[in-house]
């Protein structure tokens, strides 16, 4: 919707479309799930939510310092309302897009609100001056998709969507889609350090993949985040 910022005095404010949203409660709704547990949503599913409207607008996130991109903010970047380490700002270089995360419990309670609350704010108008994707089409797929999951261990400052870009620009011809499925940190997850597991799917355009041809994929991509991030498997 619209928000108006104040400008010089005797001027009129200044007219800005966003596009915000919040979470809070069941991850999966008001409808029973037959394959997965009830949980409440996270930071991860506002970051989903805010990388969805990104791609419906074919606009692109990269790892580059001039792309766009998720930030950590720093103490002094952070929206007031937000948790430190539990918030992201989006950027493009030193230009601030939007940002998400989970709101402060004293801020929610000055509203009566008992649960955990997450946010997203996005500048629309800045994002609609970016240069999108071109549309591209494909024909349907003939042969199937296997799909690999991985959780590997990496150093706590490492961010998942890092470890995400990097798969993506592997250069790996078999790898048709990798994506985020859980973060974890707590029991049997050594200090300093977090669970990140990954849902991979492998593809090939001309013939029916082996369970050599994904292994050898899958065991390259591992080398690559051991090698660019410093993971290694987790135990089972």
């Amino acid at each position: 919707g619209k928000v108006f910022q104040p400008t010089k005095e005797g001027q009129q404010p200044e007219e800005i479309t966003r596009i915000a949203g919040v979470l809070c409660g069941n991850r999966h709704g008001y409808s029973p799930t037959l394959h997965f547990r009830e949980e409440d949503v996270d930071v991860l599913d506002a970051k989903g939510a805010v990388e969805f409207i990104l791609r419906q607008m074919r606009l692109d996130l990269d790892i580059d310092t001039d792309s766009l991109r998720f930030h950590q903010p720093t103490d002094d970047e952070i929206e007031p309302f937000a948790v430190v380490g539990q918030a992201l700002d989006l950027k493009q270089g030193d230009t601030l897009l939007g940002s998400l995360g989970k709101i402060r419990a004293d801020v929610l309670r000055g509203f009566g609100i008992k649960h955990d609350v997450y946010y997203f704010d996005l500048q629309f108008d800045l994002l609609c001056t970016m240069k999108a994707s071109p549309k591209a089409f494909s024909a349907l797929p003939v042969y199937p998709a296997v799909k690999r999951d991985i959780a590997l261990i990496v150093p706590i400052d490492v961010a998942a969507g890092d470890m995400v870009q990097a798969i993506r620009r592997s250069g790996d011809a078999l790898i048709e889609d990798v994506s985020l499925f859980d973060v974890y940190q707590g029991k049997n997850i050594k200090d300093g350090c977090k669970s990140v597991a990954l849902s991979i799917t492998y593809r090939s355009a001309t013939k029916t993949l082996t369970e050599k041809n994904v292994e050898k994929s899958n065991t390259k991509l591992v080398s690559l985040l051991t090698e660019k991030f410093g993971a290694h498997l987790r135990d089972a």
